[in-house]
């Protein structure tokens, strides 16, 4: 699935993916997270946003390095073995509904 944080002109400002993934050189699957930040439609959101700057980078920031999130904190007490897809999707969607709430974004999934 991916999931989207969309301006008002339909424009994705970033954009995270999450997806299992079966590895050849490790046996089983594994869950993989990976955003992107469309940098042009993000500086022109920040420039035009009445928000703070400091509101939409810290949003921003912390939806970018989900990956981080995903491997130095969800899986520190646990094992990536590809069963916790729905969890890690759950989890994502509350941080990108949080973020467009706060952005006055729309968040949209794929």
């Amino acid at each position: 699935m991916i999931h989207f944080l969309r301006d008002s002109l339909n424009q994705t400002i970033i954009e995270t993916m999450v997806w299992n993934k079966n590895y050849d050189d490790i046996e089983g699957k594994y869950t993989e997270v990976s955003s992107g930040l469309d940098v042009k439609n993000y500086s022109i959101f920040l420039m035009s946003t009445s928000r703070p700057s400091v509101v939409v980078i810290l949003e921003m920031t912390k939806l970018d390095e989900l990956r981080g999130w995903l491997w130095e904190s969800f899986y520190m007490t646990g094992k990536n073995d590809g069963t916790k897809k729905d969890e890690i999707e759950g989890l994502i969607r509350d941080m990108y509904k949080e973020a467009a709430e706060k952005l006055g974004l729309h968040y949209v999934t794929d």
